[in-house]
Formats: structure tokens, sequence, C-alpha cells
């Protein structure tokens, strides 16, 4: 993975890109002398109230969607042509998203009346070309929720057959097995991993993402 920098006169930004960056694992510098700092730095996230010092430079007020955007640089391009977002249905729905088989991101909601509201928050802080969602053909009731919330936003919508996503079965983490439909060619070819690690190890195992291209 490229190096990430901030460079930010706000507080607020500052440090809720920091606890941001933190959840997803990812590290960064903090940008103080630009001629120096700049060196080797793929993109800069800023607030909108920052000056120009990048043409590889995200100016946001929201700090989780600054850092998302940020993604596309990692992987060569200043915008995602194609996501896709998994969805492992259940009453605690495991949500991940992908794009070029890497994934970006991999979590768990509460509870399954926030699935709309994530999936919106996702296409816009993503901002990609092209969306399309794969839902697991398990856990039907809540499988038939999730479709009749997801189906309005008039994306494209795929039923993934989940068998073996959620091995082992005494370990089973909804996020990763959203993350396992998502990249569901990718499962089906290389299988799931037969060791009992924590989920970031399991998906860096199984998969690309952006801490291993």
């Amino acid at each position: 993975m490229g190096k990430l920098g901030i460079y930010t006169k706000n507080p607020r930004f500052y440090y809720g890109v920091i606890r941001a960056l933190k959840d997803f694992g990812i590290n960064f510098i903090s940008i103080e002398n630009i001629f120096e700092d700049l060196k080797n730095v793929d993109v800069v996230l800023s607030s909108t109230g920052d000056s120009r010092i990048s043409e590889k430079q995200i100016f946001q007020e929201d700090p989780v969607r600054a850092v998302r955007r940020s993604f596309s640089f990692f992987m060569g391009r200043d915008k995602f042509h194609t996501i896709y977002i998994g969805i492992d249905p259940g009453p605690k729905p495991g949500i991940a998203v992908t794009s070029n088989n890497v994934v970006l991101e991999a979590f768990e909601l509460f509870d399954v009346g926030q699935i709309r509201n994530t999936v919106e928050r996702l296409i816009g802080d993503y901002e990609a070309e092209y969306c399309s969602i794969r839902v697991g053909n398990g856990d039907k009731p809540n499988r038939q929720f999730i479709l009749r919330q997801i189906l309005p936003l008039g994306l494209n919508v795929e039923i993934v057959n989940e068998t073996g996503t959620s091995f082992p079965h005494k370990t089973h983490d909804n996020a990763l097995s959203a993350a396992r439909i998502a990249n569901i060619e990718i499962f089906l070819k290389n299988g799931p991993s037969m060791t009992v690690k924590k989920r970031r190890e399991l998906i860096e195992e199984e998969f690309r993402t952006l801490n291993n291209i």
C-alpha cells in the first residue's frame, strides 16, 4: 500500500481521520512541512477549508468519507470504476466492500434495520461509477427484508449461494462471510482458510486487501 498523508488546519477533521484510519488499520503521516513531507505521498486528506498542496488531494468535511475516497488512489485510480457490496443476511448483517478483487472493508451491523442507510452511505462515500450488491441466500426472513430495503435504490442486486462462507461455524464472523460473498469468485476458487484467526488476518490470508496490494 502507498503512503497517505493528512494536511489540515481543522482539529476536528484531523482527529476524525485518525480514528477512521485506525479502524481501517491504515498507516499515515501528518504533513507539517509540505516541501519535505509530500515526498512519496500518494494521496493527501484535507478538510474543505484547507489549502491545496498536492494534485492528489481529497477535500472533505466528513473524515470517514475522506478516507474511503482515498482508497482508489492506492489502486492507481482517482475514482473506482466498480465496487461490489457483499451482504451476509441475518439479524446483524455482515457488510463488505470490494473493488478489483480487493477487500476494502468488512464490518457487522448492530441491527438489520440499518441496512438501507448503510448501503446508501457506502455508495455515496465510495462514489464509484458502478455499484453492484451481492446478497447471500441464507436466512430467508432477513434476506427478504434486506432486499425490500435495497431494491428501491435501483442498483444491480445478485443473490449469491453462500454455502461454505460461514466456515468455521464455531467462529462464524458475519463480516468475514460478507467479504467472501462480495468476492465470491475468489472464494469459490480458493476456498475458506482452515485456520481459526482474527477477522482481519483471515481476510488478508484469503483475499487481497489495501495492506497487501
